[in-house]
């Protein structure tokens, strides 16, 4: 059965045991549990990675400068695994990650590296160098941030691959509505810590 951002909500609330209170507004129940359920995400994400392993499109560059040896990444962008060089083809390769010595920063810096091309990673752009060897297709492969299935609202449903640790999600917006009302959180923290240890266990018995 498909669980929601409601039927979460709801048993966060009931395992803080503020069902009649108005301290936390049902909105802000719905965010914690949204943001738990990132969490978990991530958790689960960091274990069973193959499952959340997403190719994003190709990009096309000229390079010779940096502005066009540069390209964004996907809106639901989480974390990178891996930059592609000619994806499809033969001459596809992996590229490594650049990263830049301890130098002065400036204007004056230009990094030598060879004719063979790096990537870095500025916030949501991928930065291909040395420029003079940025012109091809490029792809990214990644993991994609937290998705629910629905429209975006209290409806929405639970990826059906994390369903089986759903209680992460409760426990962890319970513990969020107890930090606003300020009150003991004792046991909740070990239980989480027990969920976590189940999804490490589920992936030595896959």
């Amino acid at each position: 059965m498909a669980i929601s951002v409601a039927t979460l909500e709801t048993r966060a609330r009931t395992r803080a045991d503020m069902v009649n209170s108005s301290f936390v507004t049902t909105t802000e129940g719905e965010q914690y549990v949204r943001d738990a359920y990132a969490e978990l995400w991530e958790e689960v994400a960091n274990v069973f990675q193959d499952w959340f392993i997403t190719m994003g499109s190709s990009s096309t560059l000229t390079g010779g400068t940096e502005a066009l040896s540069k390209f964004n990444v996907t809106a639901d962008f989480g974390w990178l695994l891996h930059v592609e060089q000619d994806p499809g083809t033969t001459q596809r390769r992996y590229l490594s990650e650049f990263n830049r010595p301890n130098l002065p920063s400036g204007p004056i810096y230009v990094p030598v590296v060879g004719l063979t091309p790096f990537y870095r990673l500025e916030g949501k752009t991928i930065v291909i160098e040395p420029y003079e060897s940025a012109a091809g297709t490029f792809r990214i492969i990644y993991v994609p941030t937290a998705t629910w299935d629905g429209i975006g609202d209290a409806n929405d449903t639970m990826d059906t691959r994390l369903e089986r640790w759903a209680q992460y999600v409760t426990i962890r917006a319970a513990i969020m509505y107890l930090h606003k009302e300020e009150s003991s959180t004792e046991g909740l923290y070990g239980e989480l810590a027990a969920l976590k240890e189940r999804i490490l266990i589920a992936k030595e018995e896959a």
